[in-house]
């Protein structure tokens, strides 16, 4: 925190300077000097402590207070570690005392710190101090060191480019790795959605498939059981679909199944209450979510009407002679003792007595129970 706090009033000092404000600075140094009194070797052998009072005493022109800083600073120029770390507040300090034309100082300054900055592994450190010595040759107009030095700095600015250059191209390169680690990734979140949904999808009708319906048949079980609504499961098939299969071929058959999945998919998108899924051969199930008898009823006579409405040729029917479906519903709120295999059994026995008794006809029930009289009757046409 001390060293912390020592480089920010340094800074300070520097931004009062530039201000003119000769007070402030005073005040800053005297702050600097009361923090020192309680200070370690490490915070004492900060340069930027003598580089402060240089600064202090560049605005009262006191030239002897610049003398007696400059050998402590020099020595810790010397010895500091890693001169790199003060690179910037050197050029900055140095060129404040060449518009001071204090050029004797500069000098001093530049000799102690050329070698192992020239030399660092950064070429833009070694870059700013040429251009200070640059700055400082012409202002002295020393134009044989000003002709060296400018002939070194072209040679490094030459170097810099060729680093730049290679860390351009190691940049670029890692750059395109991100982006093709980013594009096979997304190809692979792509594949793996498309084998999900495969995995999910009914590849004849485009439905979801037996093991999408048995995860949101769960699901929604659970969500009514613990909120108490109404859950409803209905199973319809098609009308004597054998004889119609059997009578016009596979294609055929598979025509009037992807019919009645786009009937049942339009009706499931504009509905979020609903889903709809094959349930495997010619039977497709409904999972209605919190809604009453009658919305279910009307739902399942558009259902019935729109398949009538595609007018398909169904010459073994005895029904019509258009293909028709037959549906079985339940209706109820789960209790402790349902399960989910027991809406559909209900809606599959609801089927099977719609069949046996009338196809074409839709049954809705509320439970099943050994007694007949348990059963709802045939919705009206």
């Amino acid at each position: 925190n001390r060293v912390v706090r020592l480089n920010a009033i340094c800074q300070y000092v520097e931004c009062e300077f530039a201000l003119g404000n000769v007070e402030r600075v005073r005040e800053l140094v005297r702050e600097m000097d009361e923090h020192l009194l309680t200070a370690g070797e490490a915070v004492n052998a900060m340069p930027v402590i003598e580089a402060s009072r240089i600064y202090y005493y560049m605005m009262i022109s006191d030239d002897e207070g610049i003398e007696s800083q400059l050998p402590s600073y020099l020595d810790k120029l010397h010895t500091v570690d890693n001169p790199i770390d003060y690179a910037q507040d050197i050029t900055d300090l140095c060129y404040e005392l060449i518009k001071c034309e204090k050029y004797r100082y500069v000098k001093q300054i530049i000799d102690a710190v050329f070698e192992s900055l020239v030399s660092c592994s950064l070429p833009a450190v070694a870059m700013s101090i040429l251009e200070l010595c640059i700055a400082y040759y012409e202002a002295i107009g020393d134009e044989k060191s000003l002709s060296e030095t400018k002939k070194i700095y072209y040679r490094a600015t030459i170097e810099k480019r060729e680093k730049d250059k290679l860390r351009m191209r190691s940049s670029l390169e890692f750059y395109e790795s991100i982006i093709n680690i980013k594009l096979q990734r997304n190809q692979a979140m792509r594949d793996n959605m498309r084998l999900q949904m495969e995995s999910n999808t009914d590849a004849l009708t485009g439905l979801p498939n037996r093991r999408m319906l048995n995860s949101v048949a769960e699901s929604s079980f659970d969500k009514a059981f613990l909120e108490q609504s109404l859950l409803g499961f209905e199973i319809l098939d098609i009308d004597f679909f054998k004889q119609l299969n059997d009578a016009n071929g596979h294609r055929y058959g598979d025509f009037c199944l992807r019919s009645i999945a786009d009937i049942l998919r339009r009706i499931a998108e504009g509905d979020e209450r609903i889903f709809t899924a094959r349930y495997g051969g010619d039977e497709f199930c409904i999972i209605y979510m919190n809604m009453t008898d009658e919305e279910i009823k009307r739902v399942a006579l558009k259902i019935r009407e729109e398949v009538k409405s595609l007018k398909v040729l169904s010459e073994a029917s005895d029904v019509s002679e258009f293909m028709t479906v037959s549906q079985g519903i339940r209706n109820s709120i789960p209790a402790m003792r349902n399960r989910t295999w027991d809406f559909m059994f209900a809606a599959d026995t609801a089927l099977y007595r719609v069949k046996n008794r009338q196809k074409g006809e839709i049954l809705l029930i509320h439970t099943y129970k050994d007694s007949d009289d348990e059963w709802f009757s045939a919705v009206e046409s």
